[in-house]
């Protein structure tokens, strides 16, 4: 083995949002509006000093459990060789396997293989999009962040045509509320 996983951390934060956002869950009365995302970050360092960082997010529920998950199954790393990526992911599963493999288990074990994906990109040095090879340098890209239903019909447009100057040919919104 050529290098090895010596350190491993988790963390954790909440993202409150200035303005809680509801869709047709919430109208519905399946869900509450969303005030907040709860985002996992994991750092991984190798014995020859290479990092990675990655992340992964919950939003309305299953932060807590997604840190809680990832903080148990984080050792397995340790002493591997972070060159092997679909063998971690595998050994991640395995240590949680009472969990299961879906929803809060496997965005857990995303953040560690975003980070796996980071270092290996880093030691090439190259992009990831590079490393993993692309087929085109550009890709179309739409807003989707706007026209929620806790905007008002101004606020939907401000968020439309006001983005910072970024301007997207193409714009999802979200409608069935009187407001808009």
């Amino acid at each position: 083995m050529s290098d090895a996983i010596s350190w491993v951390r988790v963390s954790a934060c909440t993202l409150p949002l200035a303005t809680p956002i509801s869709d047709a869950k919430v109208l519905t009365g399946r869900q509450k509006p969303m005030t907040e995302i709860a985002i996992l970050f994991v750092e991984i360092k190798t014995k020859d000093g290479a990092e990675g960082v990655g992340f992964s997010y919950s939003k309305r529920a299953g932060g807590p459990g997604q840190f809680a998950h990832a903080k148990e199954i984080a050792p397995v790393l340790l002493g591997e060789d972070p060159n092997d990526i679909a063998k971690l992911w595998d050994k991640l599963c395995w240590a949680g396997a009472s969990v299961g493999r879906s929803g809060l288990s496997v965005q857990a074990i995303g953040a560690f293989d975003v980070a796996l994906w980071d270092l290996k990109a880093k030691r090439a040095g190259l992009s990831l999009a590079k490393l993993l090879g692309t087929h085109r340098d550009s890709v179309r890209c739409y807003n989707t962040s706007g026209g929620f239903f806790a905007h008002t019909t101004g606020s939907a447009l401000g968020q439309r045509f006001g983005l910072g100057g970024q301007r997207h040919r193409r714009y999802q919104a979200q409608s069935g509320s009187a407001r808009l």
